[in-house]
């Protein structure tokens, strides 16, 4: 009875991180490829400025999607309505990066 349930308890628990392992590792491997892509975008649009300023705002990106990334994965709780927002959460970080990236190939597109 109670120690069924506890184990099941603790199975629901240990499923619940292993999926939100999973989904941090693929959103953080897909946020590379995002600043990769973001990187080459902008030392072509700022070609003008110093290496420095690429690096900035590309240091400064990686920054925030990395905190958005693993804040999301915080936010899961044991209930799965939680678990769905904090992966959200998760894949938003790379949305945000990829508006990023588009709205700056945009600009560098009409140039």
């Amino acid at each position: 009875g109670e120690a069924v349930n506890l184990l099941e308890g603790g199975l629901f628990t240990l499923k619940r991180n292993i999926i939100g392992q999973r989904h941090e590792r693929a959103a953080s491997a897909v946020s590379c490829s995002l600043l990769l892509l973001l990187g080459a975008v902008l030392s072509i649009r700022l070609r003008d400025r110093s290496p420095l300023v690429v690096y900035f705002w590309s240091f400064l990106l990686a920054i925030i999607t990395l905190i958005i990334i693993s804040s999301g994965l915080n936010l899961a709780d044991d209930t799965p309505a939680s678990v769905v927002v904090g992966m959200s959460v998760v894949w938003s970080g790379n949305a945000l990066l990829l508006v990023v990236l588009l709205h700056s190939y945009r600009k560098l597109s009409r140039n």
